[in-house]
């Protein structure tokens, strides 16, 4: 498994703008809701891969569970869902209305920050 060059500070910034949940699936990403599994040691990846001129940026970066990562990875992109904390458009289109796990999830975790 290759190591995210973001730096622990861009992690920890990233992590709490996107309210701990994976972009491409509105998984909880929280350690607490869920435990950990040996495949999700890194949770914060390139939106745009490395290999194809991503930077690692703030603007680049993304929190994304390990498996769809890991599909978006070998089909060279996925649907994102969600950025900097809120649904897409292409949630909306897909699902129509905001699920309430969800939502729950979203609003208990407003107001992280990056210490946190």
């Amino acid at each position: 498994m290759r190591k995210s060059n973001f730096t622990d500070d861009q992690r920890a910034e990233i992590y709490a703008r996107d309210r701990a949940i994976c972009a491409y699936s509105g998984k909880s990403l929280w350690l607490a809701d869920f435990g950990a599994a040996p495949s999700s040691v890194d949770w914060i990846d390139h939106f745009r891969a490395v290999a194809r001129g991503g930077k690692s940026t703030l603007d680049n970066g993304v929190c994304a569970s390990w498996l769809y990562n890991s599909i978006k990875r070998q089909h060279c992109g996925a649907l994102r869902l969600f950025s900097s904390g809120y649904p897409t458009t292409d949630y909306y289109l897909y699902y129509e209305s905001l699920e309430p796990e969800i939502a729950a999830h979203l609003a208990r975790f407003a107001a992280l920050h990056p210490s946190d």
